[in-house]
């Protein structure tokens, strides 16, 4: 059933020329842009960044003179839930060596990942800014809204200042291990979106993502409403016993019958072919630019990225250097290796948890082995809110995270899909077991490791904030902070906090029509256009779970605040910056496919 109700309106009855939009059928497609702005466009050279809002200077962190650079570690996971970490909530996964980062630094209890899918997320802890103005959301209901393909041109825009180059340039040498899903190539395997064509000097991991059929099970498999293409056997049953019967009962010739077949027959193999060879040229690894693994050994994936991060430490001690390792797990296909089954009550799920937490623990206690730990910055992330959706369609079995006591997960601007841990830990800077309920955002490592490291930056066109001092002590460090959390190119909801008031208000305009964890849309049926938004305040309901009263002196208030903020921010955005999710970037090409030998030998 299609579902809408007039939005940001005023008043309700205001005339339609003050309304941000128009009343439609559904939600509002590209065209009925969310905001009747003219957007400035900006065109800028790599390295330099535009001014699109004013932002302060903060302060660079003090490094006493002869004190060596410090070294960062980026530890980014996949799909897991705030609920899914021992210090923050879980009693039935155990993570001791992530909880142990808790116990050395700081846990940030408030972060927000910029969206709540693994491209855009990602897009956003490289540049700082917000994928909207990267080019990475999706702009029509048809599109995907992550990269899915290794042969894709699309992919982190070469215009994009990523932190790693600026790290590079002040003398750091960068490794890049793990799940890069940025793209690859902008025309004919150039490697231009390439991790070491953003700042990093070495990579080893998957180009793309963990999906599906890296595992045992299939995207072809029929699974509930979830199906991406059909069972290529039955359609092929299908074809060949609809036109059998109609040759049978004379309605149309053999050559007929000849012709249409192959017509049909190629055009399903057109479109599901890339389907079909999802794992032959997606689930790969890379070493450097060389495709290593031809498909991925996904039981010893992470045991073989630990060794590598160990030995790119190793190789790295005396000199300053920036590990960033985005771990494959706990996105599905879910496998581990034998000493990793049936180690935890939660099922594969919590075998996956396990594994993960050894690797965490694996690469920091490595650093104490080598006395860098004092000089080594780790942070701590995920990426976004659980998957719910995810079920193994043979056994049933649940293999997705937890969001604790928060609502939606993963693809959903509710907090279970845009809350997510964030433990910093810097030994001697950073006081241990320190937790901080102000809200931060995954684009402020851009800003707060540059600061940390004492690397001045003269860009103001970051959405991130410098969290440093937060970090070290200084509550009032930061600003009152306001979020945007888009879904395609529209702003379905913004937090604002009011520090002096100890409230955090969110403000949903636009809500899914299911939050049950089924990935949809950003528009049409699969979406509510409030006409009365729904306002929480997270530090009193964190769970969301009673909307503000419509008489409540606050509604009108912090309704028209939000209001105010989306329409402001809205005319920084250049809306017209290349879409890396069009069909057209995010198809599938037998000429970019990765192959470790010669084509069709795929193999190694």
């Amino acid at each position: 059933m299609q579902i809408h109700r007039q939005y940001f309106s005023n008043h309700r009855n205001t005339d339609p020329k003050n309304q941000f939009y128009r009343h439609r059928k559904a939600c509002p497609t590209p065209k009925y842009r969310h905001f009747l702005l003219k957007t400035p466009k900006h065109r800028r050279k790599k390295g330099s960044i535009p001014t699109h809002r004013q932002t302060r200077t903060p302060p660079l962190v003090t490094v006493h003179a002869g004190e060596d650079k410090p070294n960062i570690v980026v530890l980014l996971a996949d799909d897991v839930g705030i609920g899914d970490i021992g210090c923050y909530g879980n009693g039935t996964i155990n993570t001791p060596n992530i909880d142990r980062l808790c116990q050395k630094g700081v846990k940030m209890e408030h972060n927000y990942a910029a969206a709540p899918l693994c491209t855009p997320s990602r897009a956003s802890l490289m540049t700082g800014r917000y994928p909207v103005r990267v080019g990475y959301v999706a702009r029509t209901k048809d599109v995907e809204r992550v990269t899915i393909y290794t042969s894709a041109t699309g992919g982190l825009p070469q215009s994009e200042t990523t932190f790693a180059e600026i790290f590079k340039q002040h003398g750091y040498t960068n490794g890049f291990f793990g799940k890069w899903h940025l793209g690859l190539h902008c025309g004919e395997k150039d490697f231009c979106h390439h991790p070491m064509n953003n700042g990093f000097d070495h990579y080893y991991g998957m180009p793309l993502t963990n999906l599906k059929d890296c595992g045992d099970w299939s995207i072809f498999d029929i699974q509930s409403e979830a199906v991406m293409v059909p069972n290529p056997k039955h359609v092929f049953a299908l074809i060949i016993i609809l036109a059998i019967s109609c040759f049978v009962l004379n309605l149309i010739s053999l050559r007929l019958f000849l012709v249409l077949f192959l017509i049909v027959l190629g055009w399903y193999l057109y479109h599901i072919g890339a389907y079909y060879f999802h794992r032959q040229f997606n689930c790969i690894v890379m070493k450097d630019k060389q495709v290593v693994q031809q498909t991925v050994d996904l039981e010893h994936l992470t045991g073989h990225l630990v060794g590598e991060v160990k030995s790119f430490i190793r190789q790295n001690a005396e000199n300053p250097f920036l590990a960033y390792v985005a771990f494959h797990k706990a996105h599905v296909a879910l496998a581990n290796p034998p000493r990793f089954q049936g180690v935890s009550e939660y099922g594969s799920y919590g075998d996956t948890m396990a594994e993960l937490d050894w690797a965490v623990g694996e690469i920091v206690n490595y650093l104490d082995d080598l006395n860098l730990t004092k000089n080594t910055i780790i942070y701590f992330m995920s990426d976004h809110g659980p998957a719910k959706y995810a079920y193994n369609t043979a056994t049933g079995e649940y293999q997705g995270g937890w969001a604790g006591i928060y609502r939606g997960g993963k693809g959903y601007n509710y907090q279970g899909g845009i809350r997510v841990p964030k433990i910093v830990q810097w030994q001697g800077k950073i006081s241990g077991g320190k937790k901080i309920s102000r809200p931060s955002s995954h684009m402020d490592m851009f800003p707060t490791l540059l600061s940390m490291a004492n690397i001045p930056y003269d860009g103001s066109a970051l959405d991130g904030e410098d969290t440093s001092m937060l970090m070290m002590g200084d509550s009032q460090a930061s600003p009152d902070r306001i979020f945007y959390h888009y879904c395609g190119i529209h702003i379905h909801a913004v937090s604002i906090e009011e520090k002096a008031r100890n409230q955090v208000w969110v403000v949903h305009f636009i809500i899914p029509v299911n939050d049950d964890g089924h990935l949809a849309t950003c528009y049409g049926d699969d979406v509510i256009v409030l006409d009365e938004p729904d306002i929480y305040e997270l530090v009193q309901d964190p769970s969301e779970s009673n909307p503000l009263d419509r008489t409540d002196p606050n509604y009108e208030r912090v309704l028209n605040l939000a209001r105010l903020k989306a329409t402001e921010f809205n005319a920084t955005v250049d809306f017209s910056v290349p879409n890396q999710l069009s069909h057209e970037m995010n198809s599938f090409s037998i000429d970019r496919a990765p192959c470790c030998n010669e084509m069709p030998n795929c193999i190694c």
